[in-house]
């Protein structure tokens, strides 16, 4: 009984022992002695990694882009201004392709004070260059409209918005302002348009000279088409009106006097230049037409691809002296002979149904058109272009043996044909003498009671503010033959010459000075 007893007691002390160390073990773990590590939690385990946002690209830089302008005169008293309206033809480069060709922009010139005729004494002229992106450029073939091209895009990139604006474009970026001659040039941008203006300083006391700004006399170094470096031949056998060819064996340079000659075109050479689209009203008028269409010469300073222009200019005085030789006197009737100014923008813009010829004009300083009716000859400015779609209008004022202004132009000796083509106005003359004018036209009265001014159509013309290159020519159409007389055919050994002596242009109205022999 004793044992059991002590067998008892013993076996209190290890349970007792036992929960001590149980005891002990519980408290080591709230002591942190030891360290279970527990699972994640379900919240950490599916935590997605911090976002952070990625970087805004960077802004495209438009800083590079270079734009080009034609040179601007600085303002001299006496002297025409420098102009251009929505005009984006470059003076001319060697590529061929229209790219090469166009800035891809408009040039507009506005000059403030507005200049009437030339530049005034004492006067602090500016001038603010309004450059727009081109991005529907009308382009229409002679006989079909194509759709406007995007000219910026295929000139200056695809990739640039075609926005002055939205490029932050200044006049640091533009090539060609004057280095001298100014007092101030700043810029800022008026919606797509990049506006740059320039401010003059004051024009002189005096009124000074106009400069000779183009001179020949066909006494220079001649080109590849044996003609001077200033000029340059129609296209070959480039078919004109209903029954004129140029061709170039028709255009050349003899004692140092530039010849332009015609004669009867062989048939063959006729059927092969005239255009299938070329209308006629019969038949017999048809036929008519391809016994007497004649080739002859033109030259003129634009490329025959009408790309480069070798000499292009806006306002100035113009004058060519010209003489029929006696000897071909009967042989001129039907045909006439042209000193003349064009535009290359009439196969563009120009063209619009509603241009007012402010955008580009045909001027026609003297035309010998009708010479057997009273030895007339005539002036004439067309405009609205020659294309399918266009507005062709024109003036023109004719002078005759009946008017005081008249000179016998056929008498075999030369003569000067000029035009004085400024902001405002074209005064047209002939051995210095006026016979026209576009102010006359819009006042609605003419130099004689025989040739009354046209108010009609002078009044809806706006003088021509782009530049045009020059030409000579001489043609024949269908209307002339029948002008001289329903049964009138040219003779078998037709042959006939227009000789120039000079071409000069000034850059305001013309001194009193002599080229002969200049």
């Amino acid at each position: 009984m004793g044992k059991v007893i002590e067998w008892r007691n013993h076996m209190k002390k290890i349970i007792l022992a036992m929960l001590l160390i149980f005891a002990i073990a519980a408290c080591g773990n709230n002591s942190n002695t030891e360290v279970v590590e527990e699972p994640p939690a379900v919240e950490e385990m599916q935590s997605e990694p911090e976002y952070t946002p990625a970087p805004e690209p960077e802004a495209p830089d438009f800083s590079h882009l270079q734009f080009e302008i034609r040179p601007i005169a600085t303002p001299i008293a006496g002297h025409f201004p420098t102009s251009l309206y929505r005009w984006s033809l470059r003076p001319g480069r060697t590529d061929p392709g229209i790219n090469a060709h166009s800035f891809g922009y408009y040039l507009t010139l506005e000059w403030y004070p507005a200049v009437e005729r030339y530049f005034l004494p004492n006067t602090t002229y500016s001038v603010s260059i309004i450059m727009e992106p081109v991005t529907a450029l009308w382009v229409p073939d002679w006989h079909e409209l194509t759709a406007p091209v995007n000219m910026w895009a295929r000139v200056i990139g695809q990739h640039v918005p075609a926005s002055f604006y939205e490029i932050g474009a200044s006049h640091a970026q533009v090539v060609g302002l004057p280095t001298e001659g100014f007092t101030n040039i700043h810029s800022h941008t008026h919606g797509d348009n990049l506006h740059v203006t320039i401010t003059f300083e004051p024009t002189g006391a005096e009124v000074e000279e106009a400069q000779l700004i183009f001179f020949d006399d066909f006494s220079g170094e001649t080109n590849q088409f044996g003609l001077t470096t200033a000029f340059d031949r129609a296209p070959n056998n480039l078919f004109r009106q209903d029954m004129s060819i140029w061709t170039n064996d028709m255009s050349f340079i003899r004692d140092s006097q530039l010849v332009l000659a015609y004669q009867l075109a062989p048939r063959d050479l006729v059927e092969r230049a005239r255009p299938g689209w070329i209308w006629f009203a019969s038949d017999d008028a048809r036929e008519r037409a391809t016994q007497n269409t004649i080739q002859s010469g033109a030259v003129r300073t634009v490329t025959s691809n009408w790309l480069e222009a070798t000499f292009e200019h806006t306002f100035g005085y113009y004058e060519a002296r010209i003489r029929f030789p006696a000897q071909y006197q009967e042989n001129k009737q039907g045909t006439w002979g042209a000193f003349w100014l064009m535009n290359r923008n009439l196969g563009f813009e120009a063209a619009l149904p509603d241009a007012t010829g402010r955008g580009g004009s045909e001027i026609d300083i003297f035309e010998s058109i009708d010479h057997h009716i009273r030895q007339q000859f005539n002036a004439a400015v067309h405009w609205g272009g020659y294309v399918e779609g266009g507005s062709n209008r024109s003036f023109s004022q004719i002078t005759d043996e009946r008017d005081d202004a008249w000179v016998n132009i056929y008498d075999g000796n030369y003569h000067t044909f000029s035009v004085e083509w400024s902001p405002t106005n074209y005064r047209f003359f002939v051995n210095g003498i006026e016979f026209g004018s576009l102010c006359r036209a819009q006042e609605g009265y003419g130099l004689s009671p025989w040739h009354p001014a046209q108010p009609g159509n002078a009044l809806a013309h706006q003088v021509n503010q782009n530049p045009n290159y020059i030409k000579l020519s001489i043609e024949s159409a269908l209307w002339a033959l029948n002008a001289v007389g329903a049964n009138f055919n040219f003779p078998e050994d037709l042959y006939g010459e227009m000789i120039v002596d000079y071409v000069a242009v000034w850059n305001g109205p013309r001194p009193n000075v002599s080229l002969i022999g200049y």
